[in-house]
C-alpha cells in the first residue's frame, strides 16, 4: 500500500506549526493551517514562513534536509488533520499495530 499526500508531502508538515518553530527556531508561531492540502506551492509556503519569522538571517528551508526534521517532531494526532494521511494511519493500525 502506498499513500501519497494530495499535493505534496509538505502538506503533512504544515499541520503542526509548533514543529516549524522548533526546527527553525522561529521568532513566533506561524498561523495555523486548517487544511494545508488545498495550498498550491507548499515548499514556497514553508520557505516564506521561515524567511519571515526566522531569528537567524542565515536560516533557510531546504526540503531535502529539513522535511525529515519537521516530520520527526510532528505528533501523529496532528497528522490526522490531513485527509491523505488517514488511509496510512488506518493501514498501520490494522496491519502493523494489531491489538
Amino acid at each position: 500500500m502506498v499513500v501519497i499526500p494530495v499535493r505534496e508531502i509538505e502538506s503533512w508538515l504544515l499541520v503542526d506549526e509548533r514543529s516549524l518553530v522548533s526546527v527553525f527556531g522561529l521568532k513566533k508561531t506561524p498561523k495555523n493551517y486548517k487544511n494545508p492540502e488545498i495550498l498550491q506551492d507548499l515548499k514556497k509556503e514553508i520557505s516564506e514562513i521561515v524567511k519571515k519569522l526566522r531569528k537567524n538571517p542565515h536560516t533557510a528551508y531546504c526540503n531535502a534536509t529539513d522535511n525529515i526534521k519537521i516530520a520527526r517532531s510532528i505528533p501523529l494526532t496532528k497528522l490526522k488533520k490531513c485527509s491523505s494521511f488517514l488511509p496510512l494511519d488506518d493501514f498501520i493500525n490494522k496491519n502493523i499495530l494489531k491489538n
